[in-house]
């Protein structure tokens, strides 16, 4: 039975936080009985990181689509440039790990494909009790 919910979005552009907070509405509406908790990843990465993403993004959306389709297709590649990822996990990710592990979600819920790719690469490395 789902008593927690944990719900990770990142702020680069506004659509997956909207998408997130949507979710959310919803089961304050239809199941008041589950604790549900929205994380933006990037309030636990660096602030420079979550600066830098954030802006990048979004000067990629307004000037550079054909790069930003570029960057969003080798970015979802599945298994690969995992060199990168490692970087960024230990870069940035450590306080969000712990956050998870103390949470102890039920369900977990993604609306980026950022965290997606974390949460597979914990699960993978069974570096979160969450996943085991």
């Amino acid at each position: 039975m789902v008593k927690k919910v944990l719900i990770l979005s990142a702020s680069s552009g506004y659509g997956h936080i909207r998408a997130a907070q949507a979710i959310e509405q919803a089961f304050a509406e239809m199941r008041p009985d589950v604790q549900v908790l929205h994380i933006d990843i990037l309030d636990y990465s660096n602030r420079i990181f979550k600066a830098i993403s954030t802006k990048t993004y979004i000067a990629l959306v307004n000037k550079g689509s054909r790069m930003l389709t570029w960057l969003t297709n080798v970015c979802n590649r599945p298994w690969k440039n995992e060199g990168l990822w490692a970087v960024f996990y230990k870069l940035n990710c450590l306080p969000l790990i712990s956050q998870i592990n103390n949470y102890q979600p039920d369900l977990l819920i993604n609306t980026h494909f950022v965290p997606a790719r974390i949460i597979s690469s914990l699960k993978e490395k069974k570096r979160c009790t969450l996943l085991r």
